[in-house]
């Protein structure tokens, strides 16, 4: 299996889900209102968010600055 990068972004987005009481991909769903499936797959690099959605995920963890690069 190959091995891949995970994007700067969304490193990031996982450090703040860890900084914000472990909160978790469903916890972020519920507040960001995207479907579970939908934040897991871009929280772990496998689709690219849209600006709404990258929009709501780092207003909903207090982050910016970092750019989403593949």
């Amino acid at each position: 299996m190959k091995k891949t990068t995970m994007p700067d972004w969304c490193v990031a987005v996982k450090k703040a889900m860890i900084d914000h009481d472990d909160m978790t991909v469903t916890e972020l769903a519920k507040e960001t209102g995207f479907s579970r499936s939908h934040i897991s797959q871009v929280v772990n690099g496998v689709l690219v968010p849209s600006e709404n959605v990258q929009g709501a995920i780092e207003k909903c963890l207090n982050i910016s600055g970092v750019a989403y690069r593949s």
